[in-house]
């Protein structure tokens, strides 16, 4: 991985050449530059930026991280050019030319400058500064975890239909629960927590609970959606393994269940038009998934 460090100032440059060498011991190649007329260049050598559009243009197509040590006006307006697709443009951050403040400024989840701004903010003493909803709120985030999951986003539009619905608390997710024989309340209670804490799924935006019909009278689901009203639905073998899609796949489940896999398809089959937004996690014995209904966005 290969990261631009840009200062302004004599003071700036000090922070970068301490964060330089932070990045360099966690694996990452550097290019520290300074831009400053009233800095003698026999004091840095070749680090002098004689040209800093030309270097940000060489930088925004190798490098996967660019710092700004300075203002956070000088870095808008330098990279204003380059900026295409989140996709594609590399993480950036801004750096106040004493070390105080670290501030995410570009690319945040994609490019993972919200990541690099709390490791860097923790490395300098700094205080991190991120503005993404989706981070203030703890939220779940769609990008990110189609990056998580080596999955590819094809349509930005409802993946920010999908992280307002959840920012805003709207009730469009169903989580699906596979569980053994006799699996208490608070063992399901405890999944579904761990499910919601690992995602950023905030539980009042959970619709219902589905599993397989095997499961229809299991009295620790039925205790946990009496107590948080939620409605609970169940399906049979043959409509679970309808479901089309990309899941986990358990040899244990399927000889027990006749079903590979009961929480991810169960959650999606839950939805009228499902979309799995987080695989099977385990927690207390009980496996939980999540799907989002998109015909409620």
């Amino acid at each position: 991985m290969n990261a631009g460090i840009i200062a302004f100032t004599s003071s700036g440059f000090a922070v970068g050449q301490g964060l330089e060498q932070f990045l360099k011991n966690t694996g990452v190649s550097t290019d520290l530059r300074l831009k400053s007329r009233y800095t003698p260049e026999a004091v840095t050598g070749q680090n002098i930026c004689h040209d800093t559009g030309r270097w940000i243009g060489e930088m925004w197509q190798t490098a996967s991280l660019l710092i700004f040590i300075g203002a956070a006006g000088i870095a808008v307006r330098l990279i204003a050019p380059f900026v295409n697709d989140k996709r594609t443009d590399p993480a950036v951050l801004v750096i106040d030319e004493q070390g105080k403040y670290c501030i995410s400024l570009l690319s945040g989840h994609l490019g993972r400058a919200n990541e690099w701004t709390l490791k860097i903010a923790a490395a300098l003493g700094a205080e991190p500064v991120i503005t993404t909803a989706t981070d203030r709120e703890k939220c779940f985030a769609v990008d990110l975890y189609g990056q998580d999951n080596g999955l590819q986003l094809e349509n930005k539009a409802l993946a920010k239909q999908i992280s307002a619905a959840l920012l805003y608390g709207i009730s469009c997710v169903a989580v699906g629960i596979g569980c053994r024989k006799g699996a208490a309340q608070s063992q399901i209670a405890n999944a579904v927590g761990t499910l919601c804490e690992t995602t950023g799924i905030q539980p009042h935006c959970i619709r219902l609970i589905a599993s397989i019909d095997l499961k229809k009278d299991e009295p620790g689901i039925l205790g946990f959606c009496k107590e948080r009203k939620l409605p609970f639905v169940t399906f049979s073998e043959s409509e679970l393994n309808s479901v089309r899609g990309d899941f986990s796949e358990s040899l244990f489940v399927q000889k027990q269940t006749g079903v590979s896999n009961v929480c991810e398809r169960s959650a999606v089959l839950a939805c009228e038009s499902g979309i799995l937004i987080c695989r099977k996690t385990i927690a207390d014995h009980v496996t939980a998934a999540a799907a989002i209904d998109t015909s409620l966005l």
